[in-house]
């Protein structure tokens, strides 16, 4: 059997556990990401050499507050967010990092997760939701192809600010359960990238 076999196989059966937060692999040995150290595996799973790496607890960045206003006309109360509470995650960046805003014309606004290279491709990953509009396979909501704004559109981000193009996404299935939210984008411009992450530098070593 394969690591990439054996992570397929185990992915379903620890993802249900409580405080695994991932699973992958760096060549032959299988890594487990946790909340804690306190989760019990053992150094060896089928011939694979087991390596528990310690996330934390994953939650969603700067998430918005809320404040209720009453519509002028028929007083009915609706909600309205309110501003971002770290205005260096909204701005406008040239070349783009990881961990500011970006997204779909059609979506508020989310997060451009990182830039990647590869065989002299470039490009950038966040989520579905924030890319491809939340599209599913029941109603896809996107096409490949659609412009990405940086910043995204809550963030004041408009059709000048275009930086590039929906490449690819995989669309959630709304009928079973999904194990990723994710999307790619290309750049108009290989310039436009930046290989940093806001406030962490340029990240080392495989994941």
């Amino acid at each position: 059997m394969s690591i990439r076999t054996l992570r397929r196989e185990l992915e379903p059966k620890l993802l249900r556990r409580p405080g695994i937060t991932g699973i992958g692999n760096v060549g032959n040995t299988l890594r487990i990401y946790v909340e804690g150290t306190d989760v019990d595996f053992p150094s060896r799973i089928d011939n694979f050499p087991v390596e528990i790496f310690k996330t934390g607890k994953i939650k969603a960045l700067n998430q918005l507050s809320y404040y209720v206003q009453q519509d002028a006309v028929t007083g009915s109360p609706w909600t309205v967010p309110k501003a971002s509470v770290d205005p260096l995650r909204t701005s406008k960046y040239r070349p783009i990092p990881g961990g500011v805003s970006i997204g779909h014309p059609s979506i508020t606004a989310g997060t451009h997760g990182v830039s990647l290279r590869f065989m002299g491709i470039s490009g950038g990953l966040s989520n579905n939701h924030v890319l491809a509009a939340g599209s599913t396979l029941q109603f896809p909501k996107a096409n490949i192809g659609d412009p990405i704004y940086q910043p995204g559109p809550y963030d004041g981000g408009t059709s000048v600010d275009t930086v590039g193009s929906l490449s690819w996404y995989q669309p959630i299935d709304t009928e079973k359960s999904n194990l990723i939210d994710a999307a790619l984008w290309e750049p108009s411009s290989s310039d436009l990238m930046s290989d940093e992450i806001l406030d962490i530098g340029v990240p080392r070593g495989l994941g």
